[in-house]
């Protein structure tokens, strides 16, 4: 029980550290940290899910000698590891993390998972949006110890996953509205500075033209007169 409430606690405290990272990178590669250095998970990874094409990506995980490694490189495609999908796919009134008791055991070497000649349990635990939407996995194991399953610890890390998930899903949001009003600041800028273009065409074209023109505003005063109308009416 009192070790329970120590790794709510240390959930807790997690969610205040991860919500003020404002690099979804950095994010990713302190939630893998945290599931290990401080909830005791001694292998574990995060691997976002893309629709196209169909597969997982790396962000960061632990190897066998306990090392955190960047994983960015590394795609996991669903047919080829399916326990990525099976755990995506639980449903609500299913158990929240989904295991393998006989899974192969892979490490990533330059982006591409390779197979180790060891098999061990593994879990995976859904990465969902607070509206439930499946966004990744979480996987981890016991390859380096060959420790038993733990299911409160195991049930411990669907809390914080859930936890995880809910912050990412709005980092990304954020991200995303900031793209997008850089995206239209730049546009703006664009196109006052075309108009600010066109207009010194238009005013180098009526200050040259041999033809008379003249501006008149509301009121009926002449506002502009090219040089041409000053000419010809000196």
């Amino acid at each position: 029980q009192a070790s329970i409430l120590v790794s709510l606690e240390s959930i807790l405290h997690a969610s205040e550290q991860l919500m003020v990272i404002s690099s979804l990178d950095e994010f990713w590669r302190t939630a893998v940290e945290i599931a290990r250095d401080r909830l005791g998970f001694e292998r574990c990874g995060i691997f976002p899910y893309e629709p196209e094409p169909h597969a997982f990506h790396g962000t960061y995980a632990v190897d066998m000698r306990g090392q955190l490694y960047d994983a960015q490189k590394t795609v996991w495609p669903v047919e080829q590891f399916p326990i990525l999908g099976e755990a995506m796919q639980r449903d609500a009134d299913q158990s929240r993390w989904y295991i393998n008791r006989n899974a192969p055991i892979y490490n990533s070497v330059d982006g591409t998972p390779i197979a180790l000649d060891i098999r061990a349990w593994m879990v995976g635990t859904p990465i969902r949006t607070q509206a439930g939407e499946p966004m990744g996995v979480m996987l981890n194991d016991s390859a380096i110890t060959n420790r038993p399953l733990d299911p409160v610890q195991q049930d411990l890390l669907s809390v914080y996953v859930s936890m995880v998930g809910n912050i990412a899903h709005r980092k990304m949001l954020e991200m995303r509205l900031q793209e997008a009003n850089a995206a239209l600041e730049n546009r703006v800028q664009e196109r006052t500075k075309a108009l600010a273009e066109s207009e010194e065409r238009f005013r180098s074209l009526v200050q040259h033209s041999q033809d008379i023109f003249a501006i008149i505003d509301d009121s009926g005063m002449l506002s502009y007169v090219n040089p041409a109308l000053c000419r010809l009416t000196g």
